[in-house]
């Protein structure tokens, strides 16, 4: 099960809809942090701004066209993500607050379950702001001097270092 974030959870394409309830399925997260749907061609055929994005969509996936975030800013909108729960709810609003620590998330509702877990980030999704709750592993700068190239390099490397057949959940 593949899920992408655009722009903070404003948009989100889930991919693997065949696959969506089996149980002890790989789940990866992938959050692209300002990129809207209207710089994709998920939508408008007419471009090709994603061509490979906009392939899998048709061949794999389900594009939800109107999606709403829980805040305009990113901890608020991964808070929520992360939780299930308002940014209001968790004390998340302002720039900087954190999650509060032990609240229950996806990431501990997976490790729980038996799931390895690792998160691969930088920048507002991190550590420092509380996201790594339930997380084993966790990669990324706060102030960021890499990349995507980099962030996507590490969590490939840490997919090919598993030695297990334990299923994961990967957010990247």
């Amino acid at each position: 099960l593949v899920i992408f974030l655009l722009a903070g959870v404003n948009a989100f394409l889930l991919f693997g809809r065949e696959d969506a309830a089996c149980k002890g399925c790989n789940v990866l997260v992938i959050s692209i942090e300002a990129l809207g749907m209207e710089e994709t061609d998920l939508l408008d055929t007419s471009t090709e701004l994603t061509p490979n994005l906009k392939d899998f969509a048709d061949k794999h996936g389900i594009v939800f066209e109107r999606t709403y975030a829980q805040a305009p800013w990113t901890v608020a909108s991964h808070a929520s993500l992360m939780t299930g729960k308002y940014p209001w709810d968790l004390g998340v609003w302002d720039g900087l607050d954190r999650l509060p620590e032990h609240s229950p998330t996806l990431a501990t509702r997976f490790e729980k379950a038996g799931y390895e877990t690792g998160l691969f980030s930088n920048g507002f999704v991190h550590e420092a702001f509380g996201f790594a709750t339930g997380f084993e592993t966790v990669r990324g700068e706060l102030v960021t001097k890499s990349g995507p190239d980099q962030i996507m390099k590490d969590a490939l490397d840490w997919l090919d270092a598993r030695t297990s057949d334990t299923s994961f959940f990967l957010f990247v």
